[in-house]
This record gives structure tokens, C-alpha cells and sequence, in this order.
């Protein structure tokens, strides 16, 4: 199985998230392992998201809280695989 965007990274997410979005609605970060909390605080910043696949990423409890705070338009959030210990 081939990953879709296996080089992107936290300071991916932060250009994407200084874009004008209004519509932009799913994202796909699967198997992005360089993608940590920092780039949650980014995408925080997307509120118009409703669903996020974040499988095998670096996330951590702490960026889950922050997109739990910062998109309320979140609806679905898929985090398996993101086993990293801080």
C-alpha cells in the first residue's frame, strides 16, 4: 500500500493554514509521522473542518485537545496508530 503524503510535515500545515479555506472541509494527514502537535496548533486554525484522518501521525493527547478547542465544526476524527509517547 502506497501512503498519499508520507513528506508532509508541521510546516506544511502551518502554509496550508495561513491560507483563506472557508470551505475546506476533510483532511487527510494518514501515515504523516512528521506531522506532531505544532501542526495541530496550525490546523487549529482551519475552523471550517469537519472531518480529519490522522492516522499514523505524531500527534499526542495535548494536540488533541487542541483541535478539540479550536474546530467546532469537528464532527469525525480517525487517530489510530498514533503511538507517540511523550
Amino acid at each position: 500500500a502506497q501512503t498519499m503524503a508520507p513528506a508532509v510535515s508541521d510546516d506544511q500545515i502551518k502554509v496550508l493554514s495561513s491560507l483563506k479555506l472557508p470551505i475546506l472541509r476533510q483532511v487527510s494527514l494518514a501515515d504523516c509521522r512528521e506531522v506532531t502537535d505544532v501542526g495541530m496548533g496550525a490546523l487549529g486554525r482551519l475552523t471550517s473542518i469537519e472531518g480529519l484522518q490522522l492516522t499514523g501521525t505524531s500527534i499526542t493527547d495535548d494536540g488533541l485537545k487542541t483541535l478539540a478547542t479550536e474546530l467546532p465544526n469537528l464532527k469525525g476524527i480517525n487517530v489510530a496508530k498514533c503511538d507517540r509517547s511523550e
